[in-house]
């Protein structure tokens, strides 16, 4: 199995206890490396890490085919979405999952108001469905419903540095401004939770509705 944006390793250890192998890939070293350390504590020795975006790597020479791609609320770095989509088809010989979410992502819209930004989402899960359906794949798509957690940071430089890294990616309205970066830190002192093995997320609370997206190799 591949992990796109593996982080703390959420998805890569319990599929690890389930597969022969997984690669981990993220383009953060230190969330990598976070992750070598929950996988040491649990004894876990079968996976492999690759510092890379998914959008910049080579399939067959960064990484190999899989048979399954997951790709679970990794995007938020990629500057290109079609590349991004393309890749994972490439990379899975079976089966490709895509989560995303099916509503307002309350954190990206909160980071917004804290910085003082107008707030636009232009990745709607309806239009990665589409440019799925433009590449010849007819995707299966399931909406559900899971507590509302967003991402995990190992720490609030950490934190900063990856949604300052976002902002310059995505290329949306301009980089932070030192002012900006201010505020933003003072909103992830006041509203990131630290959990019991030291990571850092932002909890919004209650339910959020999610989207799968996924495909069947055997039938593109």
């Amino acid at each position: 199995m591949l992990d796109v944006g593996a982080g703390p390793g959420l998805l890569a250890l319990p599929m690890a206890k389930m597969c022969k192998h997984v690669t981990a890939l993220d383009g953060a070293s230190e969330m990598l490396r976070y992750l070598k350390q929950n996988a040491e504590r649990e004894g876990v020795s079968h996976i492999t890490y690759v510092n890379k975006l998914m959008g910049d790597t080579t399939i067959g020479v960064d990484i190999p085919k899989h048979d399954v791609v997951i790709a679970s609320r990794s995007m938020d770095w990629e500057h290109d979405v079609r590349t991004f989509l393309k890749r994972m088809d490439e990379a899975a010989k079976r089966y490709a999952y895509l989560i995303w979410g099916a509503q307002e992502r309350t954190f990206e819209i909160e980071i917004y108001k804290a910085i003082g930004r107008p707030y636009g989402e232009t990745r709607e899960y309806i239009i990665l469905y589409n440019l799925l359906y433009q590449m010849g794949i007819r995707a299966n798509i399931e909406i559900f419903e899971c507590s509302q957690k967003h991402m995990t940071y190992p720490s609030i430089e950490d934190a900063i540095s990856r949604i300052r890294g976002r902002f310059e990616r995505m290329q949306m309205n301009r980089e932070l401004a030192p002012q900006e970066e201010i505020k933003l830190r003072k909103f992830l002192e006041d509203n990131l939770t630290q959990t019991s093995d030291g990571a850092l997320i932002f909890n919004g609370g209650g339910m959020s509705r999610n989207v799968l997206i996924w495909w069947d190799k055997k039938l593109d």
